[in-house]
């Protein structure tokens, strides 16, 4: 059942808030030019590096100095320690990066679900005054007839199938 009375989210960005927070994506964007763009094969390929394997590669790093001399030139143990580090930063990135991800979603599918309950409400009202005979309501009745024939539909079973495959299109 609907919550006349709810409005959980009521807001607006100005024009400003919204280009700054744009223009702040754009440059955290920009601090992470050193990203690669890899193609879904070659994401599918990559070794998914558990704690033991993160301690497995210090321990290896440790013991590297112990054998400095047997080292091939092409194996930098300084690489090693760089990729490493950026994994371990990248993760930290992504992780805040997915909680704000998640809150835009779900919160603009909220302010979506408000905006939709609202508008379906007012039909109804709309409708209710075009039995009771107001001439007003029978003409908006129709055009809105007009525009809620034509809707896409959508509602929850889209919101579920977009939910699983993650389209930021739906809602």
């Amino acid at each position: 059942m609907l919550d006349l009375t709810s409005n959980r989210i009521s807001h607006v960005m100005s024009e400003e808030e919204f280009a700054a927070a744009k223009a702040d994506l754009r440059k955290v964007a920009a601090q992470l030019n050193f990203l690669v763009k890899l193609t879904p094969t070659e994401s599918t390929t990559l070794y998914r590096l558990s704690d033991a394997d993160k301690m497995f590669v210090r321990n290896c790093m440790t013991e590297i100095e112990n054998i400095s001399d047997i080292i091939p030139a092409y194996l930098k143990p300084e690489e090693i320690v760089k990729d490493l580090t950026c994994g371990e930063q990248l993760l930290e990135l992504e992780n805040v990066l997915a909680d704000m991800l998640e809150n835009v979603r779900t919160n603009r599918r909220l302010a979506n679900t408000e905006a939709y309950n609202g508008a379906s409400i007012l039909y109804r009202l709309v409708g209710a005054a075009a039995r009771s005979g107001s001439a007003a309501a029978v003409a908006v009745q129709n055009r809105m007839q007009t525009y809620h024939s034509n809707k896409r539909k959508g509602g929850r079973m889209s919101m579920a199938k977009a939910a699983k495959n993650n389209d930021a299109g739906v809602n």
